[in-house]
């Protein structure tokens, strides 16, 4: 058995290599859209995060209907981002090994957003740092 984290490392440099492919210019756009979807997330779970834990009738943790709420919005936002017409920056047109390189870089910071709001899920409940299975991150 391996620690689940070879598993997150290897689908962040799968999106690297998503990235690669599409270019630098389109994953800016799916950053940017990743970015703003968690920005709202954020203060939207501060305004409606009562109503919804109280509709839930007790019984789901408050954290769990947390992260269910942030995974499951974030999940739908990127597949929309990846899969529909997305922001493309303006950056020139690039081909060959620059467009495979910036895309790729490009790939990992998405992949780094995605799989990392989806093993920290865990966490709702926790404001300043993460409990991994014994471990600490602040």
């Amino acid at each position: 058995m391996i620690p689940v984290e070879y598993l997150w490392i290897a689908l962040i440099i799968v999106f690297g290599f998503v990235g690669s492919a599409r270019g630098l210019n389109r994953e800016l756009g799916v950053t940017t859209i990743l970015l703003l979807s968690l920005f709202v997330l954020k203060f939207g779970w501060e305004r409606v995060g009562a109503r919804i834990t109280g509709a839930a009738g007790g019984q789901l943790s408050d954290e769990m209907i947390m992260a269910l709420y942030y995974v499951i919005v974030l999940i739908f936002v990127a597949f929309i981002s990846y899969e529909g017409v997305s922001l493309s920056f303006p950056v020139r047109d690039q081909r060959g090994v620059p467009k495979g390189a910036f895309g790729f870089l490009g790939g990992l910071l998405n992949g780094y957003l995605i799989i990392c709001l989806l093993y920290t899920s865990d966490a709702a409940d926790e404001e300043d740092s993460v409990d991994l299975g014994g471990r600490r991150i602040i």
